[in-house]
């Protein structure tokens, strides 16, 4: 796996995702000036699939048009202007159901979207995102959810009844909505993490830590720098960092906020049993954007078993994730996800979880009525250990790896564990 100085095409995307025009660094004039084999095709993709194609767009305008190939600059610019017109829609719609949510008496607020593109990037158009996530208390949600009703939108998946929808939202800690016209999804969120993760960020740690920003000249609930710190590093670690612009996120709070209260960050974290998540988020942005970071660190003492995952992740960044291993093809657990986990105790609790809980998958599999939802928790480990011998007779058979790893692709796209998280 080669290092960004070997890979001119990672090098110049980590340049223009650096926040400091002073920084030589974090020139990409200087860059594409010296005479090198550049790919900009590879460029253009990778780009893309980090959600950072408006960004990277605008640094590139500012600060060497004239370097970028036409055809490169100008795709870069069409993703950019479909963007705008999407952050512009998604603004208004979040603004119309906190509005709607508000006279009602329901209190929510939003969680990265177009407040985050906002305040931590000067512009909501410079900072990727396809859907709505809105924050409310556990008891606002029956509400909540008829008033989205009202609103137009429906549930983005079908339930077989109420208790296969209470387990879902109980295992996922969210309800999916999509407009009637398909253009806007929607997250309502009371927790900020799935109930198979060890991270216990409860309500009533963030709720008392929320203060008021603005968003398109309208106040609007927001969370204190110093749990939204620890909200992204979170959001980050467990969504394996696969995207660059959630990097962004984090270097960008951290340099707009001036400074942090960091014993209340350490003290949030250790709550939320997410300090190695908090620690592997300030060092990915220490190492890859030089972000600034209190020196030593607040997370020194974690950080030197984690070096192995930056590494890996900027692997990631640059080629897109790996083929997936057998304990993911066969139990739905990336050997990622163990190793940023705080403690033993919080790596067997998601073992267990993950063996157990079921997932989207499990539903697809097996339509059982409501009455017998409950079997579902049997029948989870029984279709993994089915799923695992099937994976050990194809390897025993030939080691027929590309057959079971495409297999993994489709069921990652068809049948994943659990919400996505895009933005």
């Amino acid at each position: 796996m080669r290092s960004s100085q070997d890979d001119p095409e990672l090098e110049l995307l980590l340049r223009c995702a650096r926040s400091d025009p002073t920084d030589a660094g974090a020139c990409p004039r200087a860059f594409l000036s010296e005479e090198r084999p550049f790919d900009w095709s590879r460029f253009v993709a990778m780009t893309d699939r980090n959600g950072m194609a408006a960004l990277v767009s605008r640094v590139l305008d500012l600060r060497c048009r004239d370097l970028v190939p036409a055809a490169a600059g100008d795709l870069l610019r069409d993703y950019s202007r479909v963007n705008e017109l999407r952050s512009r829609m998604l603004t208004s719609e979040l603004l119309r159901v906190l509005d709607a949510l508000e006279s009602q008496g329901i209190q929510a607020f939003p969680f990265k979207g177009p407040l985050l593109a906002t305040s931590a990037y000067g512009h909501r158009a410079l900072r990727q995102f396809i859907d709505l996530d809105i924050v409310v208390r556990y008891a606002d949600v029956p509400g909540a959810g008829e008033l989205l009703g009202k609103l137009g939108y429906r549930r983005s998946r079908e339930a077989r009844g109420p208790r296969h929808e209470q387990a879902y939202i109980q295992a996922w800690n969210e309800d999916e909505w999509a407009s009637a016209d398909g253009l806007v999804y929607l997250d309502l969120h009371w927790r900020l993490s799935a109930r198979h993760l060890p991270f216990r960020l409860e309500p009533e740690l963030f709720w008392p830590l929320l203060e008021t920003s603005w968003l398109e000249g309208r106040p609007v609930r927001t969370l204190a720098a110093e749990a939204l710190l620890v909200c992204l590093c979170l959001h980050g670690t467990k969504d394996r960092w696969r995207r660059l612009i959630w990097l962004c996120d984090v270097d960008r709070v951290l340099r707009r906020q001036g400074i942090l209260d960091w014993r209340v960050v350490m003290s949030l974290a250790t709550a939320a049993r997410c300090q190695r998540a908090v620690a592997l988020g300030l060092l990915l942005a220490r190492t890859l954007l030089w972000t600034p970071v209190p020196d030593p660190p607040p997370t020194a003492a974690l950080e030197p078993g984690l070096a192995r995952l930056v590494g890996r992740i900027r692997g990631f960044l640059a080629e897109g994730e790996p083929p997936p291993s057998f304990l993911y093809e066969w139990l739905d657990m990336p050997a990622h996800d163990l190793e940023s986990f705080d403690g033993f105790g919080d790596r067997l609790e998601y073992v267990v979880r993950t063996l157990l809980t079921p997932n989207a998958s499990d539903w697809a599999r097996f339509h059982l009525p409501d009455v017998l939802d409950p079997l579902y928790y049997l029948l989870r480990p029984i279709r993994l250990a089915n799923r695992g011998g099937k994976l050990i007779w194809r390897l025993g058979m030939g080691g027929e790896e590309t057959g079971i790893r495409n297999t993994s692709r489709a069921r990652a796209g068809s049948l994943r564990q659990g919400p996505p998280s895009p933005g």
